[in-house]
């Protein structure tokens, strides 16, 4: 099994043509169904995007050009969803409308501000950009940007995106919380939102934990997150979020999104590729998240 999750998590190609057959499986078992529809319509799917990039820099990269694709689909065959309209259902308890998807975007990338921001507001969508504070830097501090692994974005980046992304946390050092002491972990998750709040002069309500894996967070972190005043916490294990979960606003599921083809980000949007996503996303990934 380990060789199987490791070749699938190397090669996207290899993994389209998985959720690809298991989505002609799903017709044909459908079919013999009477035509009757396998999608879980009632339960929240969200979307982890991370590299935005028309090179290829790791296998979790999407090139612009498909992430206008994957929106079309999104904005055409389902709901997206906003952050304030999550927020809203958290705190009223409220039913999301069927076929719902919200979008996510992780780490700060200047790459999100040039491909993923014009495709969004070209779209007409929203989304919440998760941001690690000690890599946002002040605009013009090259020093600062050059101690950082990738470009990373400044705060008059975000305070210009607004319109389209929600800013959430992702702590500060995007370091794994349940490997930092505990001490720090919740000095991170309470700072951080501070931070966001002073710079951008707007409550910060939703928090991702870096790297996002059943290894990366635990319950005493959770309430953490909910002392800090969380309203949400997101991880990037895959599958759906039912409305219970949702209002719960406990680490929130999330699929990790990579180069898909249409035909696959739909099977991944109605469930088909949730065993395989299990299979890849549960086990420890070395990637950032």
């Amino acid at each position: 099994m380990g060789a199987i999750t490791h070749v699938l998590r190397r090669s996207p190609e290899l993994k389209n043509a998985v959720y690809v057959g298991m989505g002609a499986a799903g017709a044909i078992w459908r079919m013999g169904r009477g035509g009757r529809s396998a999608d879980r319509t009632s339960e929240l799917r969200i979307l982890m995007y991370h590299r935005v990039s028309p090179r290829r820099v790791d296998t979790y990269t999407t090139s612009p050009e498909r992430l206008r694709m994957h929106l079309r689909l999104v904005a055409a065959s389902y709901q997206p969803i906003t952050p304030t309209t999550l927020l809203r259902a958290i705190e009223e308890r409220l039913p999301l409308p069927d076929r719902a998807v919200l979008l996510t975007f992780d780490d700060g990338f200047l790459e999100h501000y040039e491909h993923a921001y014009p495709a969004l507001r070209d779209a007409g969508l929203e989304a919440l950009l998760f941001v690690p504070t000690d890599h946002i830097r002040e605009r013009g501090d090259e020093r600062h940007a050059a101690s950082i692994p990738y470009t990373p974005l400044d705060w008059t980046h975000l305070e210009e995106m607004r319109d389209v992304f929600t800013i959430g946390s992702h702590g500060m050092s995007h370091q794994k919380m349940t490997e930092l002491p505990r001490a720090t972990a919740e000095f991170e998750v309470s700072r951080s939102k501070q931070i966001i709040e002073e710079r951008l002069g707007t409550p910060v309500s939703f928090f991702c934990y870096p790297f996002g894996t059943l290894t990366a967070y635990d319950s005493e972190l959770e309430a953490v997150v909910r002392t800090a005043g969380y309203k949400a916490s997101f991880v990037t294990i895959p599958g759906p979020n039912p409305d219970e979960q949702v209002w719960a606003g406990g680490a929130l599921r999330r699929h990790g999104v990579e180069p898909l083809s249409r035909f696959a980000l739909a099977r991944v949007l109605d469930g088909s590729s949730d065993v395989v996503q299990g299979m890849i996303r549960t086990r420890r990934v070395p990637v950032e998240a």
